[in-house]
């Protein structure tokens, strides 16, 4: 395939094919790799990989924990509630694991499937049991 013109479908497909091809680096490193975006012009470019080490934590998740340790005590909560788990009737079990600066859903949960949710700081206080404030 031919790419006479930069898209954003041409720049997704490069970066998707560069983090197949650099599987093998990554493997042979004890690394995870995946495409995280980028950014393109009408004749080029620009394809960001993001390589993690076995078990560890992305750029974006390190930043939302250590966002959640910092901003924590404004919200009612601590920074020891970091990883803590509950269970909610629906969704099972759920553990927080960061949070965001934006909106009012600004605490990040993962449920036991994997999937990400974001909840507000009131409706995690209400199941780990602390005081709304």
């Amino acid at each position: 395939m031919k790419i006479e013109q930069m898209s954003r479908q041409a720049a997704d497909l490069i970066g998707r094919r560069m983090a197949e091809v650099a599987a093998d680096l990554a493997r042979e490193m004890g690394l995870s790799v995946k495409y995280a975006g980028g950014t393109y012009g009408e004749t080029s470019c620009v394809t960001k990989l993001e390589f993690t080490v076995a078990g560890g934590a992305t750029i974006h998740q390190e930043r939302d924990r250590k966002f959640f340790r910092t901003c924590a005590a404004l919200y009612g909560l601590s920074a020891s509630d970091l990883d803590r788990e509950f269970e909610h009737p629906r969704q099972g079990r759920m553990k927080i694991v960061g949070m965001t600066a934006r909106g009012k859903n600004c605490i990040i949960l993962k449920g036991a499937d994997g999937k990400s949710f974001r909840a507000s700081p009131e409706f995690v206080k209400h199941f780990i049991g602390k005081q709304a404030a």
